[in-house]
């Protein structure tokens, strides 16, 4: 803590002096009731869990913009799942530089390096997290961030972009052995290259991506499966009257056919009463070389405004299908509130 207030003052302090660093911040504590469960393939249950805790979470935020459209941000937050930890366990609140990026940005082209922000949806926790494809992986374990670059250009109707991801680093160590005995190493990366397209049909938004994962199969020294999935998919998000819909889908396949896959998201959001409500669906199927699996998430929140604090009471709800007809189920019921400050 004593760290954290030293860097906070440094930080503030150059703020001050420059003139042109800008901060804010959030807080965020949600108590939560979680029940998990567990069927065999008769509806049996198996197993049943309930537990109920707090979590909370506190961020900083800080940005400048320098000369010519170049900038520079960081946020400053802790390194566990989507940020939060939870009341009651020892040192679970460290902090992290969750995002520390620079760039340029001007009127027809942007781009950033280092640890930047990347939006989620259900594209990007296919591609990342086959495995488990619905429940919001991608902001729970990759924070809606990525390592790497982005550049973005005003194409024709809309705006293009790619990225470059490192997801880790000398994940695999390919050894060869010479004539004479020598022994050469060579330690290789797993990174991710993504592209996306968005653009407007009648006033309506559209976003198409892709992302391709390179990397080798397999690290012979950990016997740990590292796949090499390319996904695709679009999403519309239509407006009518005070209804904002998001629909999209699209599939995934892993380069040496270990799965294949495919998915799909419907949401709804609009005003309701003195607040906003909002709800989606997310769903997905992955074959593992014969053995299917299914996936279903349900999200339903209705957030209200008390001066600078919103109230949301949320209800998850996840159901995980295996090949044996066994599954899983997942239930969250949450009341966050949040302030922030700029």
């Amino acid at each position: 803590m004593k760290k954290l207030t030293i860097l906070v003052l440094t930080l503030v302090l150059a703020g001050n002096a420059l003139a042109t660093i800008n901060f804010s911040a959030d807080a965020r504590v949600r108590p939560r009731m979680a029940q998990t469960a567990s069927y065999n393939a008769d509806g049996d249950q198996t197993l049943s869990a309930s537990d109920i805790y707090w979590l909370y979470r506190a961020r900083i935020f800080a940005n400048a913009k320098l000369d010519n459209g170049f900038f520079w941000a960081a946020k400053l937050g802790h390194e566990g799942v989507a940020d939060w930890s939870k009341m009651g366990v020892y040192a679970s609140n460290q902090a992290d530089w969750m995002l520390a990026y620079f760039g340029r940005k001007t009127d027809g082209h942007s781009w950033m390096l280092g640890r930047y922000p990347c939006k989620g949806n259900l594209l990007m926790d296919a591609h990342f997290y086959p495995t488990s494809p619905v429940g919001i992986p991608f902001l729970l374990f990759h924070n809606l961030s990525l390592t790497g670059a982005k550049a973005s250009f005003n194409v024709g109707p809309g705006t293009l972009y790619a990225l470059y991801s490192i997801d880790a680093n000398n994940y695999w160590i390919e050894a060869e052995t010479e004539s004479d005995g020598m022994v050469t190493t060579t330690n290789k990366d797993l990174a991710t290259f993504g592209s996306g397209y968005s653009f407007a049909i009648a006033g309506h938004k559209v976003l198409a991506q892709f992302l391709y994962t390179m990397g080798e199969d397999m690290d012979p020294t950990e016997t740990i499966d590292f796949y090499n999935p390319m996904t695709y998919g679009a999403f519309v998000y239509p407006t009518f009257g005070p209804f904002t819909l998001s629909l999209g889908g699209g599939m995934t396949s892993e380069a040496d056919d270990a799965y294949s896959g495919m998915f799909y998201h419907a949401g709804v959001k609009a005003p309701l009463g003195p607040g906003v409500f909002n709800a989606y669906y997310n769903g997905a199927t992955m074959d593992w070389d014969g053995n299917e699996e299914a996936f279903m998430f349900i999200w339903v929140d209705y957030a209200v405004k008390y001066g600078p604090v919103v109230f949301k009471p949320t209800v998850r709800y996840k159901k995980s299908t295996y090949a044996d007809d066994s599954y899983d189920t997942t239930i969250f019921y949450e009341l966050t509130t949040e302030i922030k400050v700029k």
